[in-house]
Formats: C-alpha cells, sequence, structure tokens
C-alpha cells in the first residue's frame, strides 16, 4: 500500500511528539515511523519503511501482539503495556496506544510507543527496597523474639 497522500501533509506534525508513533497497513507493514521511533528503536528509519512488524518480535510476543491489533480493530481503540524491541536486542518497556482508521477502502493502524522505562526501573527499586525492609523487619522481630525468650528464661530461672 502506498502512503495516503494526508500522511504526507501529516508528518511534520508526528515529527515532533514525545512518543514514537508508526503508521501500519491491515497486512501489518510499516508506512510511516517518526523519528522518536526511530530513536526508541535503533533501527534506520530506510530499514523500518515496508517492513512487517511481526518481524520485530518472538512468536509468543506476536500472538500477543496480534490479539491487541485484533481488539483495536474491532473496537477502533486499544492501550496496554508492552515492550519495544530494539536493534541490540533489548526490550524497551512501553505503553501502546492503537486507533484504527479506515482510508480508501484500507484499514490503517495508527499507534504510539511510550516510553516508560524510567517509572519500570522505579518499580523496581521500590519493590527492592521494599523486600529488603520486610527482611529487616524480619531479622528485627527474630531477635526481639529471641531477646523475649532469654528474659523469660531468666525470670524463670530467678523463681
Amino acid at each position: 500500500m502506498e502512503k495516503p497522500e494526508w500522511l504526507g501533509r501529516m508528518e511534520t506534525v508526528l515529527e515532533v511528539l514525545n512518543e514514537g508513533v508508526v503508521i501500519a497497513d491491515d497486512r501489518h507493514r510499516i508506512l510511516f515511523a517518526n523519528s522518536r521511533f526511530v530513536e526508541m528503536t535503533g533501527i534506520p528509519l530506510e530499514d523500518l519503511v515496508g517492513f512487517d512488524a511481526s518481524r520485530f518480535y518472538s512468536s509468543e510476543e506476536w500472538n500477543f501482539l496480534t490479539q491487541q491489533i485484533e481488539i483495536a480493530f474491532h473496537a477502533g481503540h486499544n492501550r496496554y503495556a508492552f515492550v519495544l524491541p530494539r536493534k541490540d536486542g533489548s526490550r524497551l518497556p512501553v505503553i501502546i496506544s492503537s486507533r484504527t482508521l479506515e482510508n480508501d477502502g484500507a484499514r490503517l493502524g495508527i499507534v504510539t510507543f511510550a516510553d516508560i522505562s524510567e517509572q519500570v526501573h522505579a518499580e523496581e527499586e521500590l519493590h527492592t527496597a521494599t523486600a529488603r525492609d520486610i527482611e529487616s523487619l524480619r531479622d528485627l522481630s527474630q531477635r526481639h523474639g529471641d531477646d523475649n525468650r532469654a528474659t523469660q528464661t531468666a525470670r524463670t530461672a530467678r523463681h
């Protein structure tokens, strides 16, 4: 599918967004990707346009995504947390928001990717700190219990 004429007019607007943006046809081929998406993936734009998005993901990941894409096509939109594969093999945590659009009888997917890696990192640090705090409280409680038993034993021995 050729890039729709209206997309050429919208590219300037899509380029200034803080989120990665992809427009794909109903066969999951990328028609447009903004510079933020290129930055997020580390994949050059010329390698993205015309690329089948299913090739980014493992079969298990793609199965999940096809379910989400179907929801978007039926409901007209969808939003969920997932990952965006990067050229270096890592996975960037993102919120994916998608909408469908009919254009000259063809369905297009307009998809935004919001980087949530800082939030995920903060949640992981909080989880680690909480686990450490719980372990410290258990140790303190155990020592306190040992101290109480020693005091009780000493009292019993005096009487």
